[in-house]
């Protein structure tokens, strides 16, 4: 009897759970559908939202010879090396990516002269102002990943030595003037002495001939 009791109870809670199931998928289904997306495909790179070139005005400032700028009172060349390189590209960092440019380029690495002691706020700000005046925009300020600065080979970390600065360690701003002339973009970093890099972008010209 107890035998034909416990098979009734048993068979019976197997037929209430089987009852259930569907029930169960449903509120998973929906659980599921309510659930939001997983940050690592709905997030733009660093965070926010992709670079659009335009948003930013273009400028009509009327500018001197390249490379368009002077350092601040103070600093200077003087001890460092310089160069010009007629036809290059390089890597300017924007929002976590990289942002190649072909054009003219200019890389230099400064510091304070004699009597003068370094400053990473006086320069970082002197450089937001003149962009300001060129009538461009900083479009951002991070530290670059080193799996992205790998990436780019020696053709930019010995071939702009020069101007490219401590990038393993710290943060680099990337300044842009927009111009129907060719965009004006600008790579900077500061340590213990300042790196930059200018560009004039231009589209490429073939003068090699068979």
């Amino acid at each position: 009897m107890r035998i034909a009791t416990w098979s009734a109870l048993t068979l019976a809670s197997l037929l209430a759970l089987s009852a259930c199931k569907p029930g169960d998928e449903k509120v998973t289904r929906a659980a599921d559908a309510s659930a939001p997306a997983s940050t690592e495909t709905s997030a733009a790179p660093s965070g926010g939202k992709a670079f659009d070139i335009e948003s930013v005005p273009t400028s009509n400032v009327t500018l001197g010879e390249f490379p368009y700028i002077t350092l601040p009172t103070g600093y200077s060349s003087r001890s460092f090396s310089t160069e010009t390189k007629d036809f290059a590209r390089f890597p300017f960092w924007v929002k976590g990516e990289s942002h190649w440019v072909e054009g003219k380029m200019y890389l230099a690495t400064f510091g304070a002269e004699s009597g003068k002691s370094m400053s990473e706020y006086e320069v970082r700000k002197s450089f937001d102002v003149l962009v300001q005046q060129m009538g461009g925009q900083k479009i951002s300020e991070e530290k670059i990943s080193g799996d992205a600065i790998k990436g780019w080979g020696e053709e930019i970390t010995q071939g702009f030595v020069d101007g490219l600065g401590d990038v393993y360690n710290k943060p680099a701003t990337t300044y842009l003037i927009r111009r129907a002339d060719g965009n004006i973009w600008i790579h900077l970093v500061v340590s213990g002495v300042g790196s930059y890099v200018i560009a004039k972008e231009k589209a490429f010209e073939a003068t090699a001939t068979p």
